[in-house]
């Protein structure tokens, strides 16, 4: 059936239409995305005092998020402290790196805890009685973790692959990473509710373990030192014994 040649014409004219409807309403968008990106561009050319302010604003709000329910917002840190904390993280990263066999200055367990404990002292302005009260709830902590690592020990020793050891084991083994955790709360009960104080609080598990486990680290370093020059003094000695056998 042929199409009336008036019906055509409309037809094309309502198409037309809607096309270039479709057409302004692409326009808009586009031109609302061009200006978006251009505020956003302009955003971030701000000056450096601009973005150390921004910077700060994020300290504040990760250390009010870190802060327990309840906490009363007097102790709660600033952006000094914050980034003071977190510069500390740094120092005591780099003192691990020195607890390794192949350190050039590597560091002995007793120097390793002395300077870990220091810095951290340093941070918290702990003095006098105060930084004794830390010192010793230090030493208290790290010894309970060692008794954890010795009955882990011999839980590992004693094993026997069964069903009740398997539940036993889990058992045991759930005590005592749950017993490695409570080693943080002679920290806890000596650190006042300040502001610097908080930050440690909040992390003072993995601060203690961190600690710990560089000692280990410097103590199987130095043993590993002591091996390795004893083998060297043998070979010596073997060499001598072997030229004065010659002659």
């Amino acid at each position: 059936m042929a199409v009336e040649p008036t019906n055509l014409g409309s037809t094309a004219r309502r198409a037309l239409l809607a096309i270039g409807g479709l057409v302004v309403v692409a326009s808009v968008v586009l031109v609302l995305v061009l200006l978006r990106r251009g505020a956003l561009a302009l955003g971030s050319s701000d000056t450096p005092d601009d973005q150390s302010e921004a910077a700060s604003g994020r300290a504040i709000k990760r250390a009010a998020a870190n802060r327990p329910n309840g906490q009363d917002p007097a102790v709660e840190p600033g952006t000094a402290d914050v980034q003071e904390w977190d510069w500390l993280q740094e120092d005591l990263k780099l003192l691990l790196q020195r607890t390794r066999r192949t350190a050039r200055d590597r560091l002995k367990p007793e120097r390793f805890q002395t300077e870990y404990v220091g810095e951290t002292v340093k941070y918290l302005k702990l003095h006098g009685a105060n930084q004794k009260r830390f010192e010793r709830a230090v030493d208290l902590a790290l010894d309970d973790l060692e008794r954890v690592r010795q009955d882990r020990s011999e839980l590992q020793a004693n094993w026997i692959e069964d069903r009740q050891s398997v539940n036993r084991y889990r058992t045991i083994s759930y005590q005592l990473s749950d017993r490695q955790r409570k080693a943080a709360r002679h920290l806890l009960v000596v650190l006042e509710r300040e502001p610097r104080n908080q930050l440690l609080r909040e992390q003072a598990v993995t601060w203690i373990l961190r600690l710990y486990h560089g000692m280990r680290s410097a103590r199987r370093s130095e043993q590993a030192a002591a091996r390795e020059a004893n083998r060297s003094d043998q070979a010596k000695k073997h060499l001598v014994r072997a030229e004065r056998t010659t002659r």
